[in-house]
């Protein structure tokens, strides 16, 4: 076992399209050993995400809309979320997601739907909103557990297998994305982001043992990048599969929800360089070590591809972004956690 201490936990974040995946796959294919001396990073790594939970409020929304039912989540699948404060209700599924990983808890079930279905209800309720899916007939439910078992039984099984599979010696990284509508470039007191939006509010949603822990990793790209690149992952004419590769977001979402983030705002009001201060729900401040990996003259795509085919010189400019990135982040983890 390696005598060097990891980050227990780190926050990935970025605007849609900035190159998260493709970060996560530098990282990946540097030496074991390498990663954790020089990022204090620990792999393999559990991957978290809120993703896929997005993915299937949309499965169940278009299903639902077949029978001729009301969506629950979203106006339709072009638009945003009818109540915004779901983005509490994602970050309560990851912290719900982190300790059942940490405390190596599964989840068996032969109704793998049911129990999302029974999830999102559950968690909705504790957040103060309606039960999505409280007034739909056994027949409908019935309907969508048919349709979607397969689906939710391989999203259960990976994260069982992360909770059986879990030690101390591994980095969570919890992956999401926050933001607000567009208009940031053209208003100066357009900060801070009216609550549920922007990382402000998602952050302090988050639970003590993550807060107590955590450094996040910003991947920095512009708005008009990030729209861009957005657009350069669309699903091809006819795509019915997964939307893992393919998850383009639609033009009105990046518009009202990922137009600009207030992670730069929120660094700069931190009383403490390179952290982001947080007020946790357990009443104490937290102040979240922080680095800024510029990806604005686009370092990663190429990290889409095998690792054989990648170029010598496209490998050390990632490599050394990246150091300059957790350099700041390291020194501030150092400072907060004395025992790194």
């Amino acid at each position: 076992m390696s005598t060097e201490k990891i980050i227990p936990v780190v926050l990935l974040c970025a605007l849609p399209a900035s190159g998260k995946s493709e970060s996560r796959a530098f990282l990946r294919s540097l030496p074991v050993e390498k990663s954790r001396a020089e990022f204090k990073i620990g792999f393999p790594t559990i991957q978290l995400d809120d993703y896929p939970y997005v993915e299937m409020m949309k499965f169940f929304d278009a299903e639902l809309e077949k029978q001729g039912q009301t969506r629950p989540f979203y106006y339709s699948e072009l638009y945003t979320f009818k109540n915004p404060y779901v983005w509490g209700v994602l970050v309560e599924m990851l912290n719900e997601d982190y300790h059942d990983v940490i405390n190596k808890r599964t989840i068996e079930t032969t109704t793998p739907t049911k129990w999302m279905l029974e999830r999102l209800d559950r968690i909705s309720a504790s957040r103060g909103l309606p039960k999505p899916f409280e007034n739909y007939s056994a027949d409908v439910i019935a309907k969508l557990c048919a349709r979607f078992d397969d689906h939710c039984g391989r999203f259960l099984k990976e994260k069982n297998d992360y909770a059986k599979s879990y030690s101390p010696e591994r980095t969570i990284i919890i992956e999401f994305a926050r933001g607000g509508g567009c208009g940031a470039e053209r208003y100066p007191d357009f900060f801070p982001l009216p609550e549920p939006f922007g990382y402000q509010y998602s952050l302090k949603q988050f639970c003590p043992e993550i807060l107590s822990v955590c450094a996040m990793l910003y991947i920095y790209v512009t708005p008009a990048q990030s729209f861009e690149k957005n657009l350069s992952r669309a699903p091809p004419v006819g795509w019915t599969g997964s939307t893992d590769i393919f998850h383009c977001v639609p033009d009105v979402v990046m518009h009202c929800d990922y137009g600009c983030d207030d992670f730069m705002y929120l660094l700069k009001q931190s009383d403490k360089d390179n952290t982001l201060k947080v007020p946790g729900k357990d009443g104490k401040t937290y102040y979240i070590p922080a680095g800024i990996f510029d990806n604005r003259e686009d370092l990663t795509t190429f990290c889409r591809g095998d690792v054989s085919t990648w170029p010598k010189d496209s490998v050390e400019k990632i490599y050394a972004a990246m150091t300059k990135a957790f350099q700041g982040l390291l020194q501030q983890y150092k400072v907060i956690h004395p025992e790194m």
